[in-house]
């Protein structure tokens, strides 16, 4: 049975520890890199920077590798949208607006992993 440690909320097995490393290393540098900044555009830079690091290390610990299955991948910020729901009409229009988004991206692909 795999050991499993708790990181960033996740659960994640011991032989992904190296990724977990190369995670911390990069948000290492990025925290040294925002002290050195001089401006906030840097810093807002930085900030995006760092979201995509986020991102791709949170991909490579719970996508599974699979050749034999094509996978799409989706951040959940990119499926939706800022809204004001004031009624069960527009929740339901906003549903079905994630709904079809969904379905363009698992067409063609056997699994739609969202992270």
């Amino acid at each position: 049975m795999a050991r499993v440690c708790r990181l960033l909320g996740l659960y994640i097995e011991f032989d992904q520890k190296n990724i977990v490393v190369k995670a911390d290393d990069a948000l290492t540098a990025k925290i040294k890199a925002a002290g050195d900044a001089t401006t906030l555009i840097q810093l807002d830079a930085m900030k995006i920077k760092i979201v995509s690091i986020r991102q791709q290390y949170l991909k490579a610990l719970m996508v599974e590798n699979n050749p034999r299955e094509k996978v799409a991948t989706a951040y959940r910020g990119s499926l939706g949208y800022s809204i004001k729901l004031k009624n069960e009409e527009d929740v339901d229009q906003y549903v079905a607006d994630i709904k079809e988004k969904m379905m363009e991206l698992l067409h063609g692909n056997d699994v739609l992993h969202i992270i």
